[in-house]
């Protein structure tokens, strides 16, 4: 994925912040990457060259089970909660894209039964909308 000068400088400085005495934070410096998606088991982190980084592993995530410079909308999704000006890398909705009907065009599900958590939407990758194709 190419990362516009202005959104690679944020990267770079969101490196330069992260704490190396956390798991995520010793292989964001290392890999010279920020993480999107930090769960019990897995990592997901957005390189400065645009590499999407997945490692899997437990207690300490340290496989890489994927290396891709594809956009990984869901992990953006998750890392614009953290880094907001990475909404900016987002696909470009197609003319021809249809509205997700899984989620209604918002790209998150409603879980309020789930004590009002929402989360993002597998059908469309958190876009909210499809490929017509």
């Amino acid at each position: 994925m190419y990362l516009p000068p202005p959104i690679l400088a944020k990267v770079r400085e969101a490196i330069a912040d992260l704490d190396d005495g956390f798991d995520w934070g010793r292989l964001g410096r290392q890999h010279d990457a920020i993480p999107l998606f930090l769960n019990i088991g897995s990592m997901v982190f957005l390189r400065s060259d645009g590499t999407f980084l997945v490692y899997e592993g437990y207690p300490l995530p340290e496989r890489l089970i994927r290396q891709t410079s594809e956009v990984d909308s869901l992990a953006l999704a998750w890392g614009t909660e953290r880094y907001p000006w990475l909404s900016a890398l987002f696909p470009s909705r197609p003319v021809d894209a249809r509205k997700c009907t899984a989620c209604g065009g918002t790209g998150r599900l409603d879980n309020s039964s789930h004590g009002g958590s929402c989360d993002y939407c597998l059908s469309c990758a958190a876009l909210g909308w499809v490929s017509a194709g």
